[in-house]
């Protein structure tokens, strides 16, 4: 099933400023939350203005203790978030950013929410720790976007989303739940050294760019079922503890698993090949499942190890074969 999501500008009935919100959000007055809806936001929201200090392992940083809540909105400049710990919800839902977004060295205690929102500029998300759930689901990033370093504690939900820049999520940490499935990559991806602790889906996926998953480690179960590679991908050197699932993918030019580490079993039946493909010197501890995969091009398996069972049958090799491999069994 093909979810399709139509994202329309939001309908806006007010006009407020920046700088009001800031002063609500330092003003004394009890209330707990700050709601903003179907409003166009003027000038540069500007986080740093909060006055509000605690005290950290990192130094001080400003603080916000109300929840903070924009839907269908519209920010007409620049969203600026650097060193600032948000104690309650943070909500951007369906929300156009027209300029630049920058989220820097900033903590989530709890939930955050950019789902259906549409970032038009370059939008920055580092050094960021997600304490509660962070939901990016339906968000399209127009421009390239930087999600590196960031480390997220719970959930993290990017389903549907598209990215239609260079985007990067390299050196992050996801400790559980990690959702990618039918996400679209229109350029690049880099998830290179990023850590992923719980089950994590990019199932239904699409990669219209170069994609690198190398010296990645996932500690649970993975799911790239039914996804498709359009432009090279890079899988060398990664480290899969549980279950890795390619089922009915399709890598559409050069597919790289050099030295990568199968501790568990590996689904990639009834796939398709069609560039080079390197599995050399890549280790299997489990069963290993290739069987009516379809290699078009140079296929090279040589110095790998199959400590385990592994299935082949059906499987067709149109160009070069290097299949060297060494098993225990």
């Amino acid at each position: 099933m093909v979810v399709v999501i139509a994202l329309l500008k939001p309908s806006i009935s007010y006009s407020v400023s920046a700088t009001k919100i800031i002063d609500k959000i330092n003003k004394n007055d009890g209330d707990e939350k700050i709601v903003c809806r179907d409003s166009k936001i003027t000038s540069n929201l500007d986080f740093s203005k909060i006055k509000q200090k605690i005290r950290t392992k990192i130094g001080y940083m400003h603080s916000v203790k109300k929840s903070i809540i924009f839907e269908n909105c519209e920010f007409e400049g620049k969203v600026i978030v650097d060193k600032i710990v948000f104690e309650k919800e943070v909500v951007f839902k369906n929300c156009v950013f027209n300029e630049k977004t920058t989220f820097l060295d900033t903590v989530f205690i709890s939930t955050t929410d950019f789902s259906g929102s549409d970032f038009e500029k370059k939008a920055t998300f580092s050094g960021i720790i997600f304490y509660g759930s962070a939901f990016f689901y339906g968000v399209t990033f127009e421009k390239n976007s930087l999600l590196y370093a960031n480390r997220f504690l719970s959930y993290a939900v990017f389903e549907s989303s598209e990215f239609n820049g260079n985007s990067s999520f390299q050196n992050s940490i996801f400790e559980r739940y990690t959702n990618f499935s039918r996400t679209r990559f229109n350029e690049s991806v880099i998830f290179a050294r990023t850590e992923f602790g719980g089950f994590t889906d990019f199932k239904n996926s699409r990669y219209k760019g170069k994609s690198n998953y190398s010296l990645c480690i996932f500690y649970g179960k993975v799911d790239f079922s039914e996804s498709v590679f359009d432009f090279d991908s890079d899988f060398g050197s990664a480290e899969f503890y549980e279950l890795i699932n390619f089922k009915k993918s399709n890598f559409s030019m050069n597919a790289y698993f050099p030295d990568t580490i199968f501790h568990g079993v590996i689904n990639i039946s009834d796939s398709k090949f069609n560039g080079n493909t390197n599995f050399s010197n890549a280790l299997f501890e489990s069963f290993a499942d290739f069987s009516n995969t379809k290699f078009t091009e140079d296929v090279n398996f040589k110095g790998s190890i199959f400590e385990n069972e592994c299935d082949f049958s059906g499987s067709t090799y149109n160009g070069g074969k290097k299949f060297e491999p060494h098993s225990n069994k």
